[in-house]
């Protein structure tokens, strides 16, 4: 059965940190009309249920109008920002063990079945939740305004140049930068570093590279740059996290 409370299993906990870390809130909830999340991330990937109303969210993934009876899977450390609409939102967050990719929206799913199923046999709940997810149902991110489109190439090709970007559609690099803050939150190099930083996460979480390594690989100039980078994004070192995965024995080095 899932409860509400703080906090996945098996999650270790760290310091939080400007980058705005939560645990998640596992269960049912209710967030109030207008309310507005700013940017934050979570210690752990989950899937929302959306029973009710309706919200927009912007992370990594992109910019979505999320409603009732949609799945939003939330990878972990995914920064991202919701404000809900004028009737609030009903939802419930589920475990999510699958956290590749920069998750996603999915439309026209059985909301109350799986929220049901949750209720007796969280198992089977994780079944029928990966069998809503299909290709069909899934949800392109809204591409309404230029810097929906400026976010989603520098997502794509983070070496982008803003200038460059800016001479192509007759833009000033003020103006863009401006705008990609205005609706995402955050400034081109801002969205640069956290997602650099995360890719080397992840290699840290999921391969035995060695940290020095992670760090050419993924663009730092060195160890001890990608370490106060992750930090300052995650709460912990690389080293922290390698060790909370694989063990306290775990090769931090090359």
């Amino acid at each position: 059965m899932i409860h509400d409370a703080e906090g996945g299993p098996g999650q270790r906990a760290h310091a939080t940190t400007r980058s705005a870390r939560r645990n998640v809130r596992y269960g049912f909830d209710r967030l109030g009309p207008e309310q507005h999340r700013p940017r934050h991330a979570h210690d752990a990937a989950y899937a929302t249920l959306v029973l009710a109303g309706a919200f927009h969210q912007t992370g990594y993934g992109g910019r979505y109008r999320v409603e009732a009876g949609d799945i939003v899977v939330q990878p972990t450390l995914d920064r991202h920002a919701d404000h809900m609409m004028s009737r609030g939102v009903d939802l419930v967050r589920l475990p999510w063990r699958f956290d590749a990719g920069a998750g996603g929206v999915w439309r026209g799913c059985n909301v109350e079945e799986i929220y049901r199923a949750s209720q007796s046999d969280l198992k089977a709940t994780l079944g029928i939740l990966c069998g809503e997810l299909t290709a069909d149902r899934a949800s392109s991110p809204i591409l309404e305004h230029w810097a929906d489109r400026f976010f989603t190439d520098l997502r794509m090709t983070p070496t982008l140049r803003v200038q460059t970007w800016a001479d192509a559609h007759g833009l000033t690099r003020e103006c863009v930068s401006r705008n990609l803050r205005r609706v995402y939150g955050v400034s081109p190099a801002e969205l640069r570093s956290e997602l650099r930083t995360r890719t080397a996460w992840r290699l840290c979480i999921e391969t035995g590279e060695p940290l020095a390594a992670v760090a050419i690989e993924t663009g730092f100039s060195d160890q001890a740059h990608m370490t106060r980078a992750m930090r300052h994004l995650t709460g912990a070192t690389p080293a922290a996290w390698r060790r909370s995965h694989f063990g306290p024995m775990a090769a931090t080095e090359a």
